[in-house]
């Protein structure tokens, strides 16, 4: 009993026999014949030795990532329109309403690519060169299409 240390009898398994195996709760419950049915099995998603809270952690990563790029790109666009608007037709309203608009996101991704780089696998002189890009037209897809590059999840 516990007084030698030992646990009770009552919650000592039994010895391994084949029949103890195969009929799971037959001999643990002392069910004669009872059986139990083999798991499901469900295929696991190829990780590469990432663990499950490595992995939702990541996601959501690349979803900022790809969502900030992709903001910071069409904000420019839509700035250039602006700034052609002005030029042609003396309307300024749009460039003040956009501009600081494309400043904010163009510093949020400056700070969501410096933020993560080094989970992207990528050196400082690209992440220099990504946060470069953004500061031109177009840049900021270029700079998307490396994040999915770098993301092993499409392939």
């Amino acid at each position: 009993g516990s007084s030698t240390g030992n646990p009770p009898a009552s919650r000592t398994r039994r010895e391994y026999s084949a029949k103890n195996q195969s009929t799971g709760l037959s001999a643990r419950w002392e069910i004669p014949g009872a059986t139990v049915e083999p798991r499901e099995f469900r295929p696991v998603m190829p990780t590469s030795g990432v663990t499950d809270t490595k992995l939702r952690k990541t996601v959501p990563m690349y979803r900022i990532l790809h969502l900030t790029s992709r903001l910071e790109a069409v904000s420019y666009l839509i700035l250039l329109a602006a700034t052609a608007v002005k030029y042609s037709t003396g309307y300024e309203n749009g460039v003040t309403i956009v501009g600081p608009i494309h400043g904010v996101l163009y510093l949020i991704f400056v700070v969501v690519i410096a933020r993560w780089f080094s989970n992207l696998k990528w050196t400082l002189k690209k992440a220099v060169a990504a946060m470069a890009l953004g500061s031109l037209p177009l840049g900021g897809f270029l700079v998307d299409r490396w994040i999915s590059t770098s993301a092993n999840y499409a392939s």
